[in-house]
């Protein structure tokens, strides 16, 4: 299985929103701010210095992230999904390197996601990588019940 990370592009942006429609669906349900930044990426992300990226495997896109500056060096790792029939080959973990190498070329501090302590596997994966738990705070996500951040350090690879 050959998996191509790309950026956005425009005819993606429907599989954005999609991808991770199914996966709110599939756990939670989809809030007001999923609504917003799902629907209108180029506003809510890439005109703040954001990224939007995808997993596409044969040309298809079977998985998505974004990463959204927060100001200070932060940047939060979010609307991260893959289409069930894909989970479990490393898609994700490959979606978590992206994010943060990409969050390293541009200089950030910290990379941070909000998560629920119901999703045992991301979580693991998350801690895997190097992220630890946080004190949650306020946070825009009704289902978020954890918090986690990783430092960057130039020197450190994830």
């Amino acid at each position: 299985m050959k998996i191509e990370l790309v950026e956005y592009r425009e005819e993606l942006k429907d599989r954005f929103r999609e991808l991770n429609e199914e996966w709110l669906e599939a756990f939670f349900h989809v809030e007001p701010i999923d609504r917003e930044l799902l629907s209108k990426p180029e506003e809510t992300i890439l005109a703040k210095g954001g990224c939007v990226y995808f997993a596409l495997l044969d040309g298809l896109a079977v998985g998505t992230g974004s990463v959204i500056p927060l100001g200070g060096g932060v940047y939060e790792l979010g609307k991260m999904a893959v289409t069930p029939e894909h989970q479990g080959n490393g898609i994700g973990r490959m979606l978590v390197e992206f994010a943060v190498e990409w969050t390293r070329k541009r200089g950030g501090d910290e990379v941070i996601l909000y998560t629920s302590s119901k999703l045992f596997g991301a979580i693991a994966l998350y801690r895997k990588l190097g992220f630890v738990e946080t004190e949650l705070g306020p946070t825009p996500y009704g289902r978020a019940d954890v918090r986690m951040r990783l430092p960057l350090e130039e020197d450190v690879p994830i």
